[in-house]
């Protein structure tokens, strides 16, 4: 199976300003959008506006953060404000305000010109480059067209939407549009001459970040984020990184552009590789390539401290959570509100949903998500949960503390849960079942172990010559625990309980019996006739009073599996059971001939003895099961 490298981590969505106020379509006015893009990325924008119309209203989106000219061309401005531009989904836009506008026409038509310029209008990487237009919002109803002025460098360009039409002049290459896409952007990938790129090295030479020259100042605050955070990833992790490599890259997909905000590579020979940040970050919130960078040295720690990257939503939840918190922490809070802000919204789908989260176990590197906004939310939802409720990065200390102390290296949902169960003082495998993960209980079988191994201290003389033996049972019982490996680990403290329960009284029996006192075993072998004659007894008078149908046996045996999997003590802590594993269980419990006992037989006397079994019965009839 072919595995896939890359590392989703943050998906964003364009939406359509709702034009609040709309008219009648005015087939008379027109909005002209033309980008100049030059060759260090910079983009000079120049949006006219023409009407034919006597007189009217319009409004268009503008820059909020950049200084931007108005000149009327021809005709008169009565009126202009500057509001709020709202989002068809009731959002506001961050970066963009609506110039709301009313005019006249002098000699047949009026003519507005709007230019701004934008550093970051195209991203460029050598040879890659992309070209992501401002947003283009306007009045509805209002004719559009635009071009794309490209440098003379550029070539093997790809563009959507697609272009009516191109020309080179003086070298440029102009890009012709009629119609716009629904999302109200222009992305233009290309290629350009290769270049020669810098390399930045910080964090006392344990960071380096290759970059093209002109993206310096920006991969300086990468490597300054990461040396102000360097001490609390290894107060948090309780690992040091050594080396790190950082790179910008700019996709050549517009999905890819807007959801894949970094990535690190992964190969099962190679592990984790360099960090690549998407230079489409330098045009979001304030602190984002910042968080992006955190996110991507999180997975790096996860790793070094033992976290599989088989446990993928775990480190993707990880990396989101501790990221957002240590960007807070350093001067980004927008940041982590931004990350925290679909929790609540998150809550209410997790609530129609029954709480099931087993989805996210089969998210693997080589299988992605068939929605990644989705799972990357819910794998937040999860470590963020747990962190509020059990001390935060306070909490993930504690817990890697007690991984890399272990030396274990996390592969399973089981082992997972025990560490956070030994980090949160409690047994968090009620938590995991609710939100529908397969665990079993590794803490409540580590619990065991430890008093199995306080008895072993003060154990009979007469097992003395067997303490070695035991001590090694236990041994590799804890090392099955660490594994996550639940069946061993229960198999073997049975072992050791079984010969501290027993072991004197069958030694005490072969004496016995070698100095001739056989009516000991006689006398032994009397009760267990006895106890066999009690339960068919019992069974018979139970197979009279509750019939069963293959409804009653449906029931009786989901029943009895719940019962089963909060049997702690009877299980050695397992509480993941198939019905055939009961049925094995209860076979060795009860000591019945397996020729005269049935399945439903085992059950009915299981279900009698936790005192269960009437509420089969009354739930599918709730008739009087005693008449």
């Amino acid at each position: 199976m072919e595995r896939k490298c890359t590392v989703v981590l943050i998906a964003i969505s364009l939406v359509l300003l709702a034009p609040t106020g709309y008219v009648s379509p005015q087939v008379g006015e027109e909005y002209v959008y033309r980008y100049r893009v030059y060759s260090n990325g910079t983009m000079e924008v120049t949006v006219t506006f023409r009407s034919t119309l006597p007189r009217g209203e319009s409004w268009l989106l503008v820059p909020k953060f950049q200084n931007y000219t108005l000149e009327i061309m021809k005709g008169k401005l009565l009126h202009k404000s500057i509001g709020r531009a709202i989002t068809s989904s009731g959002d506001e836009y961050i970066f963009y305000s609506n110039l709301t506008f009313e005019y006249t026409s002098r000699g047949g038509s009026f003519v507005m010109r709007s230019e701004f310029r934008y550093e970051y209008g195209a991203l460029i990487v050598e040879p890659d480059g992309v070209f992501f237009s401002t947003q283009i919002t306007f009045e509805k109803g209002c004719r559009w067209r635009g071009y794309v002025e490209l440098p003379p460098t550029v070539k093997e360009v790809s563009s959507r939407p697609s272009y009516s039409s191109s020309t080179r002049k003086e070298g440029w290459l102009v890009l012709y549009y009629n119609r716009l896409s629904e999302d109200g952007r222009i992305f233009i990938s290309f290629k350009t001459r290769p270049a020669t790129f810098k390399m930045i090295k910080g964090v006392n030479g344990r960071a380096v970040f290759e970059t093209p020259e002109r993206y310096v100042s920006i991969a300086r605050r990468v490597l300054d984020i990461y040396e102000k955070a360097i001490a609390d990833f290894e107060s948090i992790t309780h690992v040091k990184l050594e080396n790190v490599t950082f790179h910008f890259y700019v996709p050549s997909t517009l999905e890819e552009f807007l959801t894949t905000l970094g990535y690190t590579p992964y190969t099962p020979s190679g592990g984790l590789g360099d960090i690549s940040i998407n230079l489409v970050t330098v045009r979001m919130i304030r602190g984002m390539i910042e968080a992006v960078a955190l996110h991507e040295l999180t997975h790096h720690y996860l790793d070094k401290a033992g976290v599989d990257v088989e446990l993928l939503w775990f480190h993707e939840g990880m990396a989101e959570y501790i990221s957002s918190e240590l960007a807070a922490k350093h001067g980004f809070p927008e940041v982590r509100e931004d990350s925290y802000k679909d929790l609540s919204r998150f809550i209410r789908y997790l609530e129609r949903a029954g709480n099931d989260l087993s989805f996210l176990s089969a998210w693997k590197p080589w299988n992605p998500s068939p929605n990644p906004g989705l799972y990357y939310t819910a794998s937040l939802y999860i470590v963020k949960t747990l962190g509020d409720e059990y001390g935060g990065l306070e909490f993930y200390s504690r817990f890697f503390k007690g991984l890399t102390s272990s030396g274990t290296r996390l592969k399973t949902i089981d082992n997972l849960v025990y560490y956070l169960s030994i980090a949160a003082g409690k047994d968090l495998a009620p938590e995991f079942r609710k939100w529908g993960f397969a665990v079993s209980s590794l803490l409540g079988i580590h619990n065991k172990l430890n008093g199995v191994r306080e008895r072993l201290k003060d154990m009979n003389p007469l097992l003395k010559p067997f303490r070695g033996y035991l001590e090694e049972e236990l041994k590799q019982a804890e090392d099955a625990i660490a594994r996550g490996d639940v069946e061993e680990a229960a198999t073997r403290l049975r072992k050791v309980e079984f010969i501290l329960n027993y072991g004197p009284v069958l030694l005490l029996a072969a004496v016995i019996g070698a100095a001739g006192g056989g009516a000991l075993l006689l006398s032994y072998m009397a009760r267990v006739k006895r106890r066999r004659e009690e339960l068919l007894k019992l069974l018979s008078d139970l197979r009279s009073r509750y019939p069963v149908t293959p409804e009653t046996l449906a029931a009786l045996r989901d029943l009895c599996l719940r019962q089963a999997v909060e049997d702690m003590e009877f299980y050695g802590g397992m509480v993941i059971l198939t019905i055939d594993e009961l049925i094995r269980m209860l076979r060795k419990r009860y000591n019945l001939p397996e020729h005269t006992v049935s399945e439903v037989d085992l059950l009915l006397l299981y279900a009698h003895e936790r005192g269960v079994l009437d509420y089969v019965y009354q739930a599918l009839g709730g008739r009087d099961v005693y008449t």
